[in-house]
C-alpha cells in the first residue's frame, strides 16, 4: 500500500523533560487486502481494522462529461449566431421597407399629373 504506517502517540511531561512513545500497527493484513487500515477509535493499543478507500471513479465518466460540455458549448454558440443573425435580418428588412416606403411617398409628391382638358 505504501509507506504510510499509522502512529498513536503518547506523551508525558515532567519537569525539564517530555516522554513519547508510540505504537506502529501491524498493517500487512489489511495490505493483503489491497485495503487501508487504521487503529480502532474503541479498541485498545494496537488494535487496527481494515477499510477500503473509495477513489473517484475516472475514465469514461471523465470523456462523457468532456465531450458534453464541448458539445453543449457548441450548440450554444450556433444558437446564438443563428438568433443573431434573424434578429440583424429582420432589422435590416424593416429599414430597407421603410426606405422604399419614403420613396414611394416622395415620388407620389413629387410625380407630374396630367390634366386632360
Amino acid at each position: 500500500m505504501g509507506d504510510i504506517s499509522l502512529i498513536s502517540a503518547s506523551w508525558k511531561l515532567w519537569p525539564n523533560r517530555l516522554f513519547v512513545s508510540w505504537i506502529n500497527p501491524n498493517c500487512s493484513i489489511c495490505e493483503a487486502e489491497v485495503k487501508n487500515c487504521k487503529l480502532k477509535s474503541n479498541g485498545t493499543e494496537g488494535e487496527i481494522e481494515c477499510f477500503r478507500v473509495h477513489k473517484p471513479i475516472r475514465g469514461k465518466s471523465t470523456k462523457i462529461i468532456a465531450i458534453s460540455v464541448i458539445l453543449g458549448s457548441f450548440l450554444l454558440m450556433l444558437v446564438v449566431v443563428a438568433v443573431s443573425h434573424t434578429y440583424r435580418s429582420s432589422k435590416a428588412r424593416e429599414e430597407y421597407e421603410a426606405r422604399i416606403e419614403q420613396f414611394l411617398d416622395d415620388y407620389k409628391a413629387l410625380k407630374p399629373t396630367r390634366v386632360d382638358l
